[in-house]
């Protein structure tokens, strides 16, 4: 399997067209679809960006999205979407609950210092 990265950058305040660059990517390595896609960027631009990749036709049956820092950041338009969609039968999709990186360890019981945050895993059908 292969492996793309594509990094949201700004520059000169234009930022980069991912639905371009990941078709760039995808036809040098000569396949269709996207079978794993992690966001992590902006927060504001999860459902937006998730929604562009589905109308491009990027995003199809078999595609696991993962949403990092939902539950932290309260990207709450982007869990409502994703559980409409799923109440429509178009994906399968729950959160997984766990800690902001670098917050906490496992000795850590004070909860000054661990803050609670998820990721959102979508199959789509």
């Amino acid at each position: 399997e292969d492996l793309i990265s594509i990094n949201q950058i700004h520059f000169n305040g234009v930022e980069t067209n991912v639905i371009e660059v990941a078709r760039e990517a995808m036809h040098l390595y000569e396949t269709k679809e996207i079978d794993f896609l992690f966001i992590d960027h902006d927060k504001d631009s999860y459902l937006p960006d998730l929604k562009r990749f589905e109308k491009a036709g990027l995003i199809s049956n078999g595609t696991r999205v993962v949403a990092d820092n939902v539950v932290f950041a309260q990207i709450s338009d982007y869990l409502q979407y994703v559980q409409q969609r799923q109440r429509d039968g178009v994906v399968t999709t729950h959160t997984v609950v766990c800690s902001v990186e670098y917050s906490s360890t496992e000795q850590d019981t004070d909860q000054e210092y661990s803050f609670r945050d998820g990721v959102e895993i979508t199959d789509f059908l």
